[in-house]
């Protein structure tokens, strides 16, 4: 899902404690409300890394603190889903900003991704939500259903939760 940690830009020894991190990413999501500048993808990690190092902070252990986001944002178990939280969280602490994803979407999927008028309709949809209360499950079916027929946008296919 992520390129190798090395390839990214701030590479050091140090790690950042969870209160300037929760700091940073609160001013990163702040700015987010009033313009957003982000893809929604990124929008998302930043809110699960703030759960992450609020539940730190508070005193719990950093797999604890991943499979809890997990479940509550996952159906099942959520232990692969805790994993990646783990490594999101690891990486951002470490290097202070998101991993580069490696993308392996469709080209149908790329446009529509791309698309400004479903990105900010979909960032509407999504902020209007109570948090923590949406999944990426119930994010697809909304998209496939509302958000793009009400665009005028007709795939083929419906998006998978992956693409969403």
């Amino acid at each position: 899902l992520f390129q190798d940690i090395s390839s990214n830009s701030k590479a050091g020894s140090e790690v950042s404690d969870w209160l300037s991190l929760q700091d940073g990413i609160d001013k990163i999501l702040d700015k987010q409300k009033n313009k957003c500048t982000l893809p929604l993808c990124q929008i998302n990690q930043y809110q699960f890394l703030q759960q992450f190092t609020t539940l730190c902070i508070k005193g719990m252990k950093r797999i604890s603190a991943s499979i809890h986001i997990a479940k509550w944002h996952n159906d099942g178990d959520g232990v692969y889903f805790a994993s990646h939280i783990q490594t999101l969280a690891q990486h951002y602490q470490k290097f202070e900003q998101l991993p580069i994803e490696q993308l392996r979407w469709s080209a149908q999927g790329l446009f529509v991704t791309n698309n400004k008028d479903m990105q900010r309709v979909a960032l509407t949809w999504v902020q209007s939500q109570k948090a923590g209360l949406v999944t990426s499950a119930h994010f697809c079916r909304v998209l496939n259903s509302t958000i793009l027929p009400d665009l005028g946008i007709a795939l083929r296919n419906p998006l998978s939760n992956h693409t969403a």
